[in-house]
């Protein structure tokens, strides 16, 4: 999660491409829990460290990042975690799905064919 805000946008960019993929073969319940949404008292440390890090807030900063390589990624793992989350919060995936419309009104064709997906 720490290298998903790095200074070079590439390493930002990869970061957020292997949380994205990550989070779309995770059990629903580890991904609550790295969102801050389910609070389960979990033995290990590599749990409890994402546990610390609301991936949503992340995620969305990264939606409007400057850079378009950093951008699609973030809409990639966003859009995942809302499909995970949705039955959960509905607050949340409202307004995971407001961020992801935004997105549709990108500059970039890449970012806007990626937020449509």
């Amino acid at each position: 999660m720490k290298r998903a805000s790095d200074k070079a946008p590439t390493i930002r960019a990869k970061a957020l491409q292997g949380i994205a993929n990550t989070f779309q073969d995770m059990p629903f319940s580890l991904l609550a829990l790295a969102s801050g949404k389910l609070s389960v008292s979990v033995g290990l440390s590599r749990l409890q460290c994402l546990a610390d890090v609301n991936l949503t807030v992340v995620l969305k900063q990264r939606c409007r990042d400057e850079k378009a390589a950093v951008r699609k990624p973030a809409i990639a793992a966003l859009e995942t975690v809302m499909i995970a989350l949705a039955n959960c919060d509905k607050t949340a995936s409202i307004d995971i799905l407001s961020t992801i419309a935004r997105a549709c009104s990108d500059d970039m064709v890449s970012v806007r064919r990626q937020a449509l997906l």
